[in-house]
């Protein structure tokens, strides 16, 4: 359908109704077509609206947060699997519906002390606090708005928080049942004590068959054609001269000749002349730089600007500190958020490589550079052969590049065999396989290192459950594991049973098995044997009670007796506790502040337009 909508935009009847569309939206005033959606709010709260744009650089910011505590480059698409689209979001509305709050009751803070605030946080680096506004698109203007907003929210949720104390029963009562602990004697049965299973019958089999079509069906399969447009397509394309690589070499700017790097301490001032002060006892009492930012209470790390380039440290504040020589302090200079000396700690020299060393990483550079124009010539002379009327394989074979047929995957890349298909390792390339529709094509799209591909789907094999005969082993297998592990349980529940009336020992002497006794087990402990959902029973049951559970690894069962129970006397004078009570009266001010934002966005109002957000998700339009 698509393709049959290319060919017909050719036509000249489409071309003077789609004129006369774009010449109607333009008279309505709808100028928006031409630059996304119509509507780019999110949200509504109160007087306020959140745009695609707040809501991005709030994604953006938790992603690389995620991102450096999961030591892993997280994508759009996980962090949307994890929730992560709607957390922010909802966050984002709170923290608007207590500004709005705030400014409800004339909450206000003003420039000159939101300024003094933000350098006189803990690690301020001014250079940092630049860089971070350049990525996400702030201006300082726009970011001290914020700030202001946050200084006044703060201000809201302090008069709430502040002060709050749990009561000393809570304290003790929760601080008493945290560190209880408990012992337990328990036996292990293992599914040996299930008994003999009898083989299933042919209903059976023939009923968990059907009943587990997880287990024993074949996924979908889809039949694609594809193309590639990437630099494998094009390099052949490109030719690079040797005067071009000399010329690129000549380049003061070339990124083969490695410049000089300076390791770059830095103490910023609230004003011109607590720097100036400064920088005259350096210079006349020979202060040593490290102890003039002790007496500032700054550390070495709250000082280290890293090693950077002239180009890095920018401007004025490069060209004083990159003139100095090692050792060397600049005198005062004006920084983007306030006053502050400079220190060159160390010099790296540049390096320079010699023509030769150098030709062939220049001449792969160039081919590289240009290979992106290349392949957005070929993308877009693609898409109009496409336009013409011609499906992938033609279109590809127009330009001279191959495309490929793959008789079938599932959604993890995967042949019928069990073995990867001829595709690409981009997860985008499945994604988009399994996102169109059969018959149709999708527009080229691009994926992991601006690679464009095009898919085609040809056919659609549903997932389907094997035959029986196909799986009957594994069926068989499946049904046994499964009884043996229910015969299992109840075995486990009568023995528990038998062991309140005739007592542990006699069940554990009529199995032949030892008594294991546990260490003394806290509410949080962590037991290979006995596991998280046994260890939260333990707390459940009076002390000599019986119980019994699946033990951690989800095969055996065991059966446990409550033994000694010990209820340390709380030193409500010792550091540990006075920290347990400040996290909790912490944990009340969370759960104030929590009922403060609920309640302020229902005064406020808030409506949420799902497709704005899915649209801008679904389209990338965050990034």
């Amino acid at each position: 359908m698509l393709r049959q909508f290319r060919v017909a935009a050719k036509t000249t009847v489409a071309k003077v109704i789609i004129g006369a569309l774009v010449a109607a939206f333009a008279l309505w005033g709808v100028s928006d077509i031409f630059r996304g959606s119509v509507s780019d709010t999110v949200a509504e709260v109160g007087n306020t609206e959140l745009t695609s744009l707040d809501l991005s650089r709030e994604l953006r910011a938790r992603m690389r947060q995620m991102s450096q505590q999961m030591n892993m480059q997280l994508t759009l698409e996980q962090a949307r699997q994890f929730g992560l689209d709607k957390t922010v979001l909802e966050e984002l509305i709170s923290r608007t519906a207590l500004d709005e709050a705030a400014a409800g009751l004339g909450l206000t803070a003003s420039d000159e002390n939101t300024l003094a605030l933000i350098r006189s946080a803990p690690g301020f680096d001014a250079a940092q606090l630049a860089q971070y506004l350049r990525d996400n698109g702030y201006t300082e203007g726009a970011y001290l708005e914020l700030a202001r907003k946050d200084v006044a929210r703060s201000q809201l949720m302090d008069s709430v928080a502040l002060g709050t104390t749990p009561p000393s029963g809570l304290t003790a009562m929760l601080h008493d049942m945290i560190n209880e602990t408990r012992v337990v004697d328990y036996i292990v049965l293992t599914p040996e004590d299930a008994g003999e299973i009898a083989a299933p019958t042919e209903e059976e089999v023939t009923a968990f068959h059907t009943a587990h079509p997880e287990l024993f069906s074949a996924p979908e399969y889809r039949q694609i054609q594809y193309v590639v447009i990437g630099p494998e397509q094009v390099t052949g394309q490109i030719e690079v001269t040797e005067d071009e690589i000399r010329q690129e070499f000549e380049n003061p700017q070339t990124p083969f000749n490695t410049p000089e790097q300076r390791d770059i301490q830095q103490i910023t001032f609230p004003d011109q002349a607590s720097a100036e002060a400064a920088s005259m006892r350096i210079a006349s009492e020979g202060i040593d730089f490290l102890t003039l930012a002790q007496e500032r209470g700054l550390s070495a790390d709250d000082i280290a600007r890293g090693t950077l380039t002239a180009e890095q440290l920018g401007g004025a504040l490069a060209e004083a500190a990159f003139a100095l020589p090692e050792g060397g302090v600049t005198p005062p200079l004006q920084g983007p958020f306030g006053w502050v000396l400079l220190r060159v700690a160390s010099i790296t020299p540049g390096s320079a490589r010699s023509f030769e060393e150098a030709h062939d990483d220049i001449r792969q550079t160039l081919v590289s550079n240009r290979a992106t124009v290349f392949m957005t010539d070929m993308a877009n002379a693609f898409e109009d052969a496409r336009a013409g009327g011609a499906i992938i394989p033609d279109a590809a074979m127009n330009l001279n590049i191959p495309s490929h047929s793959v008789a079938a995957v599932d959604s993890q890349g995967l042949a019928p065999d069990g073995v990867m298909a001829d595709i690409p390792a981009d997860p985008a390339f499945i994604q988009q396989v399994f996102a169109t529709v059969e018959g149709e094509e999708s527009y080229l799209f691009q994926g992991e290192g601006g690679i464009y591909y095009a898919v085609r789907i040809d056919s659609i094999t549903p997932e389907t459950l094997r035959p029986l005969d196909t799986v009957r082993l594994d069926v068989e297998r499946g049904w046994t594991d499964e009884a043996r592990a229910t015969a299992l349980q109840k075995r486990a529940t009568v023995l528990a049973e038998e062991a309140r009336m005739i007592g542990l020992e006699a069940v554990a002497a009529t199995l032949g098995r030892m008594i294991v006794t546990s260490v003394p087990l806290s509410r949080s402990a962590f037991d290979e044997t006995l596991g998280a959902q046994v260890i939260q029973e333990i707390f459940s049951v009076p002390q000599g009670g019986i119980l019994a559970g699946e033990s951690a690894d989800g095969v055996n069962y065991v059966v446990a007796r409550i033994g000694q129970v010990d209820h340390p006397v709380a030193d409500t004078a010792a550091p540990e506790y006075m920290q347990f009570r400040e996290a909790m009266a912490g944990q009340m001010a969370q759960d104030l502040i929590q009922a403060l934002a609920v309640t302020a966005r229902d005064q406020a109002g808030v409506t949420t337009y799902p497709d704005t957000i899915e649209t801008a998700l679904g389209q990338g339009l965050l990034y």
